[in-house]
């Protein structure tokens, strides 16, 4: 059996215009993905948000062989505080059997009260089955 620690720090900047109009789609564009032999991720967020709108960042995961997930933590950093403080959101999963072509999904949401930046990190750890 591998084991496998995979950091991934993924810090991206996605920011706000604030001036431009409001995405029509349901789900947000895709603004990150990846893929790290045994398991797919992609991170979703709206192109353009008004002050005062709501907003969602979205984590997908699949995995591409049956795992065994240690643990998977997703955070979101940025002005996402009351007020336009500087704060996070945090989720995880740990201790699960994640089979083959399974997916799983964290949804964030916001409102957006300051124009500003919103980062996002994903660390994770598995081993294979």
């Amino acid at each position: 059996m591998r084991k496998k620690h995979v950091p991934l720090l993924l810090t991206f900047l996605l920011v706000f215009s604030f001036v431009v109009v409001k995405a029509e789609s349901a789900e947000p564009p895709i603004v990150a993905q990846g893929q790290d032999g045994n398991l797919d991720w992609e991170v979703r967020d709206p192109l353009g948000v008004k002050l005062g709108e709501e907003f969602s960042v979205i984590f997908n995961f699949k995995a591409v062989l049956t795992l065994h997930v240690n643990h998977v933590n997703v955070t979101v950093y940025g002005v996402i505080g009351p007020g336009g403080e500087w704060d996070y959101w945090k989720d995880s999963w740990g201790e699960m059997g994640w089979y083959e072509g399974s997916r799983l999904r964290k949804t964030a949401c916001f409102t957006a009260v300051e124009e500003g930046g919103v980062c996002a990190e994903i660390l994770y750890s598995y081993e294979d089955m």
